[in-house]
């Protein structure tokens, strides 16, 4: 079953929430980066954290190895939490990460990135998690 590639970002004051979805192109791939290096330039000079669902979000070999430059502003973010299929899950994306003082947590539920997230001091609000459920 194909499903259609979809992102949104959300922001609730200090947490971005980002949902990717279904099955990439390097369109979609280019779409979402920079309608999340938006989103970074409104966080300037605030401390800030980014969970992301990846859950049932598929990227082709072709993507992993693009060779354009990805280069996001992340001064002020305090962590990163991915939530995934599996603990491997995009692996490649982390080379990006390299030098960088935040390095992502993968975690496998809400909840799991709830309990990494509060150890942190990081809440995620009410709201979504309403409005996630336990997807």
């Amino acid at each position: 079953m194909t499903t259609q590639a979809s992102h949104s970002i959300t922001c609730f004051d200090a947490l971005i929430f980002v949902n990717l979805q279904g099955h990439w192109s390097i369109q979609h791939d280019l779409a979402y980066l920079s309608d999340l290096a938006e989103i970074l330039a409104q966080m300037r000079g605030k401390v800030w954290t980014l969970l992301v669902d990846m859950r049932g979000w598929h990227v082709p070999d072709s993507i992993r190895h693009a060779k354009y430059h990805v280069d996001l502003d992340r001064r002020n973010q305090k962590a990163e939490c991915w939530i995934v299929d599996n603990p491997e899950d995009n692996e490649y994306l982390l080379a990006y990460f390299k030098g960088q003082p935040v390095q992502p947590q993968r975690c496998l539920t809400m909840q799991s990135a709830q309990q990494f997230l509060l150890t942190l001091e990081i809440v995620i609000p009410a709201e979504l998690l309403a409005i996630q459920g336990e997807n």
